[in-house]
């Protein structure tokens, strides 16, 4: 008896190499292994998202953050889901260790595709209305002679593989048709070797990290579970260490902050940008980060009166470097009393930006990194001068705004327009700072 049955016909949404003519080695690479074991993320989102296989598939995430597969079966038709990356990730693969729910009985087919498109199949399984884990040996794998098309295949190379699918094929074996579906509760490799080596991590998850940032391509949590990896593959540098808060506190600054998850959010900043600066004294950018985090947390604990000794350190850093600190001394002084010490600091640090940086310097530059680091600088400069009774000032800088050639592609430009028309009749729409709230990262850092 053959060992496989089904001719499986994988969704064009997989971006398979012998689909769609994608390069394989621009699938993204898989996290590193620890302790012999490369952990598949179970998402949707990107870098690493799961794709449905089959016309009719659909995938979610459920309320309890679950990664489900659902369906109605049909005659010779397969579905199911699978998992692009890069090769290198499993290289000397031992097993796959599998956890599933199945919602309906089905015959559960696991393949792995190389970069060549040839198709390596495990022995079917069955899954049933209920839990099912497997453990499923590297010597099983076999050549699938279906979805090979009738070709011979070469021996398999774990080091080679660049699809993982999970499919029910139960339509190829006379299954009635009807609802079915499973959910994945986790995917696990064990290798034989460190994959992928540190330098491709650290490149997947500062460029993860920074295409959410910049491009909204994905979420601070999606950077996060990257460099997490990172930052453990590399525990002593604080390049990781740094993002990695940094994308804690871009979730935490941004977040609904009626959610109370956010303050998990803000303890894990301020912990690994802590560790950054251990690691790299030197780095004297982290205080606009630092120093608001842990006010952040003094002030949600009920700790107010540590807040002007927390201060110090970035107070300090702007006497220093006014170009880059000011920004966030003002940040810290927006939402203050108009006669507080807090508020004139701010203001003070806005405005000796404004009028003394060096045009040469990044800081108060539009860069890659930060497309529109004048547009959003100015046009918080001008709230705060609105704010501070001083509308002449701050309908200056809002043309200023205007002004700068990047102007038609921030996202933010309508803002300016309305601030303006507002200002000129006598009201204020961002009064309580709502705008900078949610977009503090953002506005700066988004490209269009």
């Amino acid at each position: 008896m053959l060992r496989h049955f089904a001719i499986l016909t994988l969704s064009t949404a997989l971006p398979l190499p012998s689909a769609t003519g994608q390069d394989p080695a621009r699938f993204p690479p898989l996290p590193p292994a620890i302790a012999g074991e490369v952990t598949l993320p179970l998402t949707q989102t990107p870098p690493l998202p799961w794709r449905a296989v089959g016309t009719g598939t659909a995938l979610r995430i459920d309320d309890a953050g679950i990664l489900r597969a659902s369906w109605r079966r049909a005659p010779r038709e397969a579905f199911g889901l699978a998992l692009a990356f890069r090769a290198g990730g499993l290289p000397g693969l031992g097993s796959l260790r599998l956890r599933l729910s199945g919602d309906a009985p089905a015959t559960l087919l696991v393949s792995l595709r190389d970069d060549a498109g040839q198709v390596f199949s495990w022995p079917m399984q069955r899954l049933g209305a209920g839990p099912l884990a497997l453990e499923l040996d590297a010597d099983d794998l076999a050549p699938d002679p279906f979805q090979n098309g009738g070709r011979t295949p070469g021996e398999f190379a774990a080091e080679r593989a660049v699809i993982l699918s999970l499919t029910d094929i139960a339509g190829y074996l006379g299954g009635a048709p009807g609802e079915a579906g499973f959910a994945l509760l986790e995917a696990t490799a064990r290798v034989g070797a460190t994959a992928p080596a540190a330098a491709e991590c650290a490149s997947a998850a500062e460029a993860t990290f920074f295409a959410a940032l910049v491009d909204g391509d994905g979420t601070p949590q999606d950077a996060a579970r990257l460099l997490l990896l990172d930052a453990l593959q590399r525990p002593h540098d604080a390049r990781p260490a740094l993002l990695l808060g940094l994308a804690h506190l871009w979730r935490a600054a941004e977040g609904d902050h009626r959610d109370p998850g956010l303050v998990d959010e803000l303890l894990l900043a301020e912990r690994w940008l802590a560790r950054a600066a251990d690691l790299d004294p030197s780095e004297d950018r982290l205080p606009s980060w630092l120093v608001p985090a842990r006010i952040a947390i003094a002030r949600t604990f009920g700790d107010p009166g540590a807040i002007p000794a927390l201060r110090e350190p970035l107070l300090a850093a702007a006497r220093r470097d006014p170009a880059f600190h000011g920004f966030a001394v003002g940040l810290l002084g927006y939402g203050a009393a108009r006669d507080s010490n807090a508020f004139a600091a701010g203001l003070a640090a806005l405005r000796a930006t404004v009028a003394d940086a060096d045009p040469t310097d990044p800081s108060v530059r539009n860069e890659p990194r930060w497309p529109h680091n004048r547009e959003g600088f100015l046009l918080f400069a001008a709230s705060y001068e609105q704010r501070a009774g001083e509308a002449g000032r701050a309908l200056t800088l809002l043309d200023r705004v205007e002004a700068i050639p990047s102007f038609a592609d921030w996202p933010f430009r309508a803002e300016v327009e309305a601030r303006r028309t507002a200002w000129r009749a006598g009201r204020d729409p961002d009064a309580g700072g709502e705008f900078m709230q949610r977009n503090a990262c953002v506005v700066c850092h988004r490209a269009r």
